[in-house]
C-alpha cells in the first residue's frame, strides 16, 4: 500500500507544495520532460504553489547532459526555476517510490518512442498515484489506467495534467483500475 502523501511530504520538507507533479525515468531528449517544464507556467496561474519533481536520473552519455542542461535553462527563461526540482541522481527503487507516493500526479510525456513498453511507468502506476502519459503506442497496453494527454506538446500536457487534478472522480477510478491491475 503507499504510504500517507501528507506524511512523505512533510518527512520531505515539501508541505506548502500543492499539487506536486512528477516526472520519473532517465533523462533523456525524447522524455518530454522539456515539454513538461514547458507546461509549468499554465499550471502555475492556476496553482500557484504546485511544484514540479523531475526524477530523472541521468543516463551515462554525453546526451543525456545535454538534455539536462536544456531542461535547466528552460526553467530559468520561463520564470519556473522556483517551482522545479531536479532530482538527477540514480536512486534505489523505495527512494523513488518514497518521492512518487508524494505527488499528486506523475507524467510520462514522451515525445517519441521506438520502445514497445515502458519500465518507468510501471513504477509510477506502482506509486497509486494518478498516472498520465502521452498516446504513444508503447502506453496502449495501460488504456483505462492512464490519463492520456490530449497531445505532446506543452500545451496539451498542460491542459490534460490540470483536467485530471480538477477532477477527482477520474482520479478515484484511476486509482481503482490501477489497483486491480496491480494486484
Amino acid at each position: 500500500d503507499p504510504r500517507s502523501k501528507a506524511h512523505l511530504r512533510e518527512r520531505l520538507g515539501l508541505k506548502h507544495h500543492n499539487p506536486i507533479i512528477a516526472s520519473y525515468g532517465f533523462f533523456l531528449p525524447d522524455k518530454g520532460i522539456h515539454e513538461l517544464i514547458g507546461a509549468m507556467p499554465v499550471i502555475l496561474e492556476r496553482h500557484p504553489n504546485a511544484l514540479l519533481l523531475l526524477i530523472n536520473a541521468r543516463y551515462p552519455h554525453v546526451i543525456s547532459d545535454q538534455e539536462f542542461e536544456r531542461c535547466e535553462k528552460l526553467a530559468v527563461r520561463t520564470g519556473v526555476s522556483g517551482s522545479v526540482v531536479f532530482v538527477d541522481d540514480y536512486l534505489e527503487n523505495d527512494e523513488s517510490l518514497c518521492l512518487l507516493e508524494a505527488c499528486d500526479a506523475i507524467v510520462f510525456p514522451y515525445q517519441r518512442s521506438g520502445e514497445s513498453s515502458s519500465a518507468a511507468v510501471r513504477v509510477g502506476i506502482t506509486s497509486r498515484r494518478p498516472v498520465v502519459t502521452t498516446n504513444l503506442p508503447m502506453f496502449s497496453e495501460l488504456d483505462g489506467i492512464v490519463h492520456y494527454a490530449a497531445g505532446t506538446s506543452s500545451a496539451a500536457i498542460a491542459s490534460s495534467v490540470l483536467g485530471l487534478l480538477d477532477d477527482p472522480e477520474a482520479q478515484r477510478r484511476l486509482a481503482q483500475r490501477q489497483r486491480v491491475w496491480l494486484e
